[in-house]
């Protein structure tokens, strides 16, 4: 169970599972000043295997540019999670730009793995459903990868349903190929 202690303005703060508090909230480029996201990036390093863009062998300036630079588009809505001074999850709610799919967006979750299985991923992808419905966006979609069960299994438990699989849509470390499955949900 997931207790909300406070919501004020762009800020939630939830204690999780575990009895940590932390703070959700939207953010923007402004969020990831100093060394905020190479913090990030060392995390994002540890679930690297759930991306579809590898960050373990990139370089940490070049990935920032082209973090900041998306997330500055305006069709990307960021949502962050912090414990004390840490961000430990970030979700992007995209918009479709595309007339006759605007009415669809999709999303990315990424939460780092001390934080993982305690109620901040259901808690975050509540407020991107939120945050969709109140933009005009009626159907959520997504890809994750076959292997990473935990997420699926928060998907499943938050409606969304199985629209397809892409067969060996992705390369792994250790070159081996992994299916990708498609999510959707038609939002209420």
């Amino acid at each position: 169970m997931v207790f909300y202690l406070k919501r004020i303005d762009n800020q939630i703060t939830i204690t999780l599972k575990n009895g940590r508090i932390v703070s959700i909230f939207w953010g923007s480029a402004l969020d990831f000043n100093n060394d905020v996201y190479e913090q990030c990036f060392e995390w994002f390093k540890l679930v690297d295997e759930y991306f579809v863009t590898s960050f373990a062998h990139r370089d940490v300036q070049e990935s920032k540019k082209v973090f900041l630079s998306r997330i500055k588009q305006d069709d990307v809505h960021l949502l962050l999670a912090k414990y004390e001074q840490n961000i430990i999850g970030r979700a992007q709610l995209i918009e479709n730009k595309q007339e006759k799919q605007s009415h669809v967006g999709s999303l990315t979750i990424s939460i780092h793995p001390d934080f993982q299985k305690q109620g901040l991923g259901t808690e975050m992808l509540k407020i991107l459903e939120e945050k969709a419905g109140s933009i005009g966006i009626l159907k959520i979609q997504f890809e994750a990868f076959e292997k990473n069960i935990s997420a699926r299994k928060l998907y499943e438990k938050m409606g969304y349903d199985e629209e397809g699989y892409r067969k060996n849509s992705v390369r792994l470390k250790n070159g081996s190929l992994s299916d990708s499955i498609l999510y959707g949900k038609i939002l209420k």
